[in-house]
């Protein structure tokens, strides 16, 4: 990690804040005070540390010194609503005035736009979507911001195992925004590759923070179950073993409902949890949220939606029922884990299938030059049409006409006015390099989760080091480390024969 040279009046207020908050014997982790000495102070920071570590923290603190100042207001860019609501949460312990601005509050939209150019709240929670729809960026001149933060900063980098096309337009923001605004970029996934393209994007004279990234509080253990049947009759004969509550982590809805259904039929209290469109599925969500908070759930069967962020510090367990698409990815879904207890068990199973699965999406991730050639040729022969006119007329899917108009949109060949779709000056090229380049990489990471599942080597040093972690050790404790399993791999008959 770099050096700062400490502002003993900074450092004061910042200790002032937390111990004013946490009680007096509270102090900074390792690495957490001068990530807010360098917002403050060098306006570009990049801090890069292990899930649980308490990034949030940096900016809150932040937060307080900057309104005490008469700064603006901090918008955070935060990517999933339950990561909001979490932060919601701490921020108002901390004495900030915040709100959120997304998909569940559109009734209260108005107001809060309303506050934030009054300069009414010290925080603002938005979602790259909301932030970058037609209203938003209108008003979005008459906001001061005092400091601006990207939570889940590798979802700007399409190196990243998570990037976000509303992310990548946050450059746009970064270059518009004075000099003298702060800039605090924060993410506990980021290999070399990631961290110099977000060093690149946040501009000169960036601070990094970057720390060591084990966790020692996981267990982990690797179970080889080829099909359905075997990991199904593994999970209803183990789950009830593991105390307290935890995330079983699937790769498709789909899964998340027949094993969530499967678990309830056996008398599990659980819930499938992933993206589901329009207020109706914000409602279940909140109830499903609410009842796994108050511990009312023994598992929440769910997508990559609960992967980054989530903090519920009790979860005891993470079951993954396949082997998901990277390390990086893998990291962040165990780390919802173990936060607040000295043990916390990660099983992760994996078989053939689960690479078949990952390969769909790998060859599915880019629109074909085909896709976006026919939506370019059609958006060009009319003068501006409705995403529903699209796919009406085109013989292709709905789900990558609107992927291919994310694309279009993000590299700035298409504008879109409220539902319009129009063509911009920009000359159309297709970027096969990169996609191309992007792809191989992503199918490198899957051969990394291969590796994982077959290594004889410490599970948390493997994990840690193609996060190219300096610091990876063997951690001691896992099923490699120990040359035992924490649970049995092998399944009963009786369990078995009750999946079919």
């Amino acid at each position: 990690m770099q050096e700062i040279h400490y502002n003993p009046d900074i450092y004061a207020k910042s200790t002032e804040i937390i111990k004013a908050i946490y009680g007096p014997d509270a102090s900074f982790r390792d690495g957490q005070y001068e990530a807010i000495e360098a917002t403050l102070t060098h306006n570009r920071t990049l801090v890069v540390q292990r899930t649980g570590w308490g990034k949030s923290l940096v900016y809150f603190v932040c937060t307080k010194l900057i309104r005490e100042q008469k700064r603006g207001v901090t918008m955070v860019v935060s990517p999933l609503l339950v990561l909001m609501e979490n932060q919601i949460d701490a921020a108002q312990k901390m004495g900030l005035r915040c709100d959120i601005l997304n998909s569940t509050v559109k009734d209260r939209r108005e107001d809060i736009l309303a506050s934030l150019e009054q300069d009414e709240l010290d925080l603002i929670l938005v979602t790259p979507e909301t932030l970058f729809s037609d209203d938003v960026q209108k008003r979005l001149k008459n906001i001061r911001i005092g400091l601006f933060v990207i939570d889940e900063a590798h979802c700007i980098s399409d190196w990243g195992h998570d990037f976000r096309l509303e992310y990548g337009k946050l450059k746009t923001i970064i270059q518009q925004l004075p000099p003298n605004v702060p800039i605090l970029a924060t993410t506990a996934t980021a290999n070399d590759r990631v961290v110099t393209d977000l060093r690149s994007q946040l501009g000169n004279n960036v601070f990094v923070s970057r720390g060591p990234l084990t966790r020692e509080s996981l267990y982990i253990q690797v179970l080889n179950k080829p099909d359905r049947i075997e990991r199904y009759a593994w999970i209803l004969e183990n789950i009830l073993k593991l105390d307290g509550s935890g995330i079983i982590y699937c790769l498709t809805q789909r899964d998340c409902d027949y094993l969530a259904d499967f678990l309830i039929k056996n008398g599990i209290s659980a819930a499938a949890y992933y993206s589901r469109a329009g207020e109706d599925g914000n409602s279940i969500d909140r109830e499903i949220e609410e009842n796994f908070r108050n511990n009312k759930l023994k598992v929440i069967v769910a997508t990559i939606k609960l992967g980054m962020g989530y903090d519920k510090g009790d979860i005891a367990f993470v079951i993954h029922y396949q082997m998901p698409s990277n390390i990086v990815s893998y990291y962040q879904q165990i780390g919802r884990a173990g936060r607040n207890l000295d043990r916390a068990y990660i099983f992760l199973m994996y078989g053939k299938e689960d690479e078949e699965i990952l390969n769909y999406f790998i060859n599915t991730a880019f629109p074909t030059e085909q896709e976006t050639e026919s939506i370019m040729q059609y958006i060009g022969s009319n003068d501006g049409v409705k995403e529903n006119e699209i796919i009406s007329t085109l013989n292709i899917r709905n789900t990558r006409i609107k992927k291919a108009l994310s694309f279009l949109q993000n590299d700035g060949f298409i504008r879109k006015d409220k539902s319009y779709y129009y063509l911009t000056p920009k000359k159309f090229v297709y970027d096969r390099e990169h996609y191309e380049m992007v792809t191989a990489i992503r199918r490198q990471e899957v051969e990394q989760m291969k590796c994982l599942v077959s290594t004889q080597e410490c599970f948390s040093r493997y994990i840690v080091s193609c996060l190219d972690d300096k610091t990876a050790h063997n951690c001691g404790h896992c099923a490699n480390c120990l040359g035992k399993e924490f649970l049995p791999s092998a399944v009963s008959s009786k369990f078995i024969n009750m999946d079919r």
